[in-house]
């Protein structure tokens, strides 16, 4: 009886920490992704706008945009997201200054802590159907990474699958959120074959690869 015991108090506390490292490995990840695409929204959209509008109208919201910007770098939340919201109206909200104020609304709200709140900031721009189908599909992302812990689960599969299963440049990350997804519901079956697919894809990008190895390493595959 005493074996049993102990084989089981090892079995909880190996788990508790395979659970801490994945929660870890999240956490960084989580972080790294905003912060990259971030940088990617600022010029992929910075030039959106300047294919899309005039000297004129992309001096004006270029300066708009910049002073919203300075505002979120002072830590002044509430105004920059007043402000880059006062520009996605002005903009039209899907091209140019205008979808990019959007991303970074979104963005602040999950600085901010609330990731109900900038998941449905993001799929609301996912659902835009006037807005470029690689943003819609950046959005998903950005959506589905921050609604992890309250969306759920089904819907951000279904959301996910068309990416993962397609030839996007998103495509990578959908299977991994997918990957992370299938181990928070318990589907660690599924969740060892995804992080198996991407940790032996060369097309994958490397970061993509070496956090699918160290996953698989946490969960015992």
């Amino acid at each position: 009886m005493a074996d049993q015991t102990n084989d089981s108090f090892i079995r909880e506390v190996d788990e508790e920490l395979r659970n801490e490292q994945m929660r870890k490995l999240w956490k960084t990840y989580g972080s790294y992704v905003i912060g990259t695409v971030t940088l990617i929204i600022l010029v992929v959209a910075g030039y959106q706008g300047w294919r899309t509008w005039d000297m004129n109208t992309r001096t004006e919201l270029g300066e708009r945009f910049a002073s919203a910007e300075r505002m979120a770098v002072q830590g002044q939340a509430a105004a920059a997201k007043d402000a880059f919201a006062g520009i996605a109206v002005d903009n039209g909200g899907d091209g140019g200054y205008g979808m990019l104020a959007r991303f970074r609304e979104a963005a602040l709200i999950a600085d901010g802590g609330d990731r109900n709140a900038a998941s449905i900031a993001f799929l609301e721009i996912a659902d835009d159907s006037g807005v470029e189908g690689t943003y819609r599909e950046l959005a998903t992302i950005l959506g589905a990474l921050q609604g992890m812990d309250t969306a759920e689960s089904p819907s951000l599969v279904n959301r996910l699958a068309p990416l993962a299963d397609g030839a996007g440049p998103w495509r990578f990350s959908a299977r991994e959120l997918l990957a992370f997804i299938a181990h928070k519901t318990g589907d660690i079956a599924r969740a060892k074959e995804l992080f198996t697919g991407l940790s032996g894809d060369a097309a994958a990008p490397q970061g993509v690869r070496s956090r699918a190895t160290e996953m698989l390493e946490t969960l015992g595959g």
